[in-house]
Formats: C-alpha cells, sequence, structure tokens
C-alpha cells in the first residue's frame, strides 16, 4: 500500500472507532437514564434482562472499539517504515487510556442503577 492509502485507512478506522464511541456513550447514557426514571418501578427480572443487554452490547461495542484502534495502530507502525514524516500520533498507551475510560464509565452506569435501585 502507498502512504496515501495507509493514511485513508488510518483516518477510516479512526471515524469507525468514533463511531463505536457515539454507540457506547448512547448505550451508557440510555441505561443511566432508565435507571434514574423508572430504576425503582422495574421488577428484579426487568432490571435482569435491561442490565443484560447493557452488558452485551458495551461489551461488543467496545470490542469494537478496541479493534478499529488496534488495526490503526498497526497501520501507524507501517507508516513508521516508509515516513517518518506523516506519523500519526496514537500510541498503544493511547488505545489502553480510551479502553480504560470506557470501561470506568460503563461501572459508573452500573453503580448508578445499583444505587438508583437500591437507595432509600
Amino acid at each position: 500500500m502507498t502512504e496515501y492509502e495507509l493514511l485513508d485507512s488510518f483516518t477510516s478506522y479512526l471515524g469507525l472507532a468514533s463511531n463505536s464511541q457515539s454507540l457506547i456513550i448512547s448505550i451508557v447514557s440510555a441505561y443511566i437514564v432508565i435507571a434514574y426514571y423508572v430504576g425503582k418501578k422495574l421488577t428484579s427480572f426487568q432490571i435482569s434482562l435491561i442490565t443484560l443487554f447493557f452488558g452485551i452490547s458495551t461489551t461488543v461495542a467496545l470490542q469494537a472499539l478496541t479493534a478499529q484502534y488496534m488495526r490503526a495502530l498497526e497501520i501507524v507502525t507501517r507508516l513508521q517504515s516508509i515516513s517518518a514524516e506523516t506519523i500519526p500520533t496514537l500510541n498503544f498507551t493511547s488505545v489502553v487510556t480510551i479502553f480504560v475510560v470506557n470501561v470506568i464509565f460503563i461501572v459508573i452506569g452500573l453503580l448508578f442503577m445499583f444505587q438508583t435501585r437500591y437507595s432509600r
């Protein structure tokens, strides 16, 4: 692949990662809204189903996000071997940081549901 094709692929993967990030934010926000407005009114079975759906969907979206960033990171490595002038700023630490921040965001959503459900 040429340098241009690699840069184009890089930006495409970053765009896909951005879409996955938006999906995670939407899912967690919807879960928090459900917890806030109807968390106490739902039965344990309903909460379990909603939490199961939340867990599966955020896991899939987080896996997609991480895979897209890792693919972009692979492209950065290939770009470094071609030219040092066109290196986008993405490294493994950035990918891990994004992953950890998203996991914390997801856990906060779960804690919010738990607190809303079992507060006095």
